[in-house]
């Protein structure tokens, strides 16, 4: 099972006291410790009315939403909860999620203010989480939202044991129809309806472009900071079904060539020539297809160059345990962001290439080692002995 736990005004109630103890507790030099106290403590605001200043408040403690410094100051004090679970692990009170026997035990994702906690479907596990999250909040002064928090449970789950949990956690919310980071939960069915959300976003927008009349100029700074931008985090993780990306490049494209108004024109240059460099008579914008592609490919690479990263270990001991990732197949029962990986693992390997140095492991007549254009071998021998010409 796993819990989703969403923090009540999370920047908000972080104390000062919390954040200089634990800075202390992880090591920073002392002088740093207090350049980030007096930059969170020397904070304070002024009450306008009527463009007037009618009051001055210094707040006494927590740090501020919206302030550059501290969605890095929070990740800090989540350092503080990762510890007492890892200890809880070593001690064996704490059980994560394991994919296969060879894939290494995941008991909590943090991403800013988002926890995802897992452990086995048990109220003294449950207990266990409890108490942690109550030591960290009554350290920190954070608390959970019970109401927005959501708990996904497994497919062999009875729904007395889910009651016993819910009220073990005092959330009684269950999850797996919702999103995380901005991405479904749970990936089944469709997976065009899955990412129907895109092209609804993008929409949004572009309505309220459509009653604003803007220069192209303007038109491309929207495009590219925002249209182009809203897909990334899914296209960084899955492929998007090709008719989906067609419907957001045509909204682009209809957006780029109106005039304020919704009234179909007429693209005067095809959307690939918009995509090329400007040195080259384009405007520079992605191509939405070929940057999901390079997208996943960059997910491979990292994958194949950092082998002892979380994601690649256990994609490693879900996957490809006995083999490489560049020779593995795609297993048994994939995933969907697994066979999106693979489907752009070619791209890598067309452009990996082996640097000699001595030699001892190198196969120069497979391996892709001679840089012209693109890496390659030599040709075979055979092919050299084929050309020669005839004696005699």
């Amino acid at each position: 099972m796993a819990i989703k736990t969403d923090m009540s005004k999370a920047y908000d109630r972080v104390e000062w006291n919390f954040v200089e103890i634990l800075l202390e507790k992880m090591g920073f030099a002392r002088d740093w410790i207090r350049w980030v106290m007096a930059c969170i403590s020397s904070v304070s605001y002024d009450v306008l009315l009527n463009c007037q200043s009618h009051s001055f408040i210094r707040p006494k403690g927590r740090i501020r939403q919206g302030d550059l410094l501290s969605p890095f100051l929070f990740i800090l004090c989540t350092e503080a909860l990762v510890n007492v679970l890892n200890q809880s692990e070593t001690q064996g009170k704490l059980h994560g999620i394991k994919l296969s026997s060879s894939c290494p035990a995941v008991h909590h994702l943090l991403f800013a203010d988002d926890s995802l906690l897992m452990c086995d479907a048990t109220v003294c596990e449950n207990e266990e989480i409890k108490s942690y999250l109550k030591l960290y909040g009554d350290a920190s002064g954070q608390v959970i939202n019970t109401s927005k928090s959501s708990i996904i449970f497994g497919s062999g789950i009875s729904q007395q044991q889910k009651t016993e949990i819910h009220e073990a956690l005092d959330i009684m919310k269950e999850g797996g129809e919702g999103t995380y980071l901005g991405l479904p939960e749970c990936f089944k069915g469709s997976k065009k309806d899955l990412f129907n959300f895109i092209k609804e976003r993008l929409e949004g927008r572009l309505q309220g472009w459509y009653t604003k009349t803007l220069s192209m100029g303007a038109k491309e700074v929207l495009i590219k900071s925002v249209a182009l931008a809203l897909p990334i985090y899914a296209m960084s993780v899955f492929q998007l079904p090709k008719e989906l990306v067609a419907r957001l490049t045509s909204a682009i494209v209809e957006y780029w060539w109106s005039s304020g108004d919704k009234k179909r024109k007429i693209p005067w240059v095809a959307w690939q020539k918009l995509c090329k460099p400007k040195d080259q008579g384009g405007m520079a914008f992605h191509d939405i297809g070929r940057f999901n592609q390079a997208l996943l490919g960059k997910q491979a690479w990292r994958i194949w160059s950092r082998p002892n990263s979380l994601v690649a270990r256990v994609l490693k001991g879900r996957y490809f345990s006995k083999k490489s990732f560049l020779e593995c197949g795609s297993g048994t029962r994939p995933s969907f962001a697994w066979r999106s990986i693979l489907h752009e693992r070619e791209l890598l390997k067309q452009r990996l290439y082996r640097a000699i140095g001595n030699g001892v492991q190198s196969n120069v007549w497979v391996e892709n080692w001679i840089i012209d254009g693109i890496p390659s071998p030599p040709m075979y021998r055979e092919c050299i002995e084929s050309r020669r010409p005839a004696r005699g």
